[in-house]
């Protein structure tokens, strides 16, 4: 993965949504029957509205929380998904936050821009 300096913008595409796809989405994403607590992070407005995840107010995010816990029950990833988050991928996400924890739409669903002016 590639490291983020506080000079480079964080960007979801690059940064974020490969953290979450590997470490999250098996319990928090679009498959309802694999879904845990209800809680879809595939979706900045199931996030936002669960109030797991408040844009530019890191102390106030559960998110923020949940990642740097060392409690196995309120850590996440969970242990027994024998995922973890490096410290880089804990730092992305922290900043992502505090900037205001864009969402960007899968390339698949984006529309090709056109190169010619």
């Amino acid at each position: 993965m590639q490291s983020v300096d506080s000079a480079q913008q964080v960007d979801f595409d690059r940064d974020i949504r490969p953290i979450l796809s590997n470490n999250c989405f098996a319990c928090h994403g679009p498959d309802e029957e694999a879904r845990k607590a209800g809680l879809r992070l595939d979706r900045r407005e199931r996030v936002i509205e669960a109030d797991v995840l408040l844009p530019g107010k890191l102390m106030d995010s559960e998110l923020h929380h949940r990642i740097h816990s060392t409690d196995p029950d309120d850590v996440m990833p969970p242990p027994e998904s024998n995922q973890t988050l490096t410290s880089e991928e804990i730092d992305l996400l922290d900043k992502w936050i505090e900037a205001g924890a864009a969402y960007d739409p899968h390339w698949a669903f984006v529309s090709p821009l056109s190169l010619i002016h």
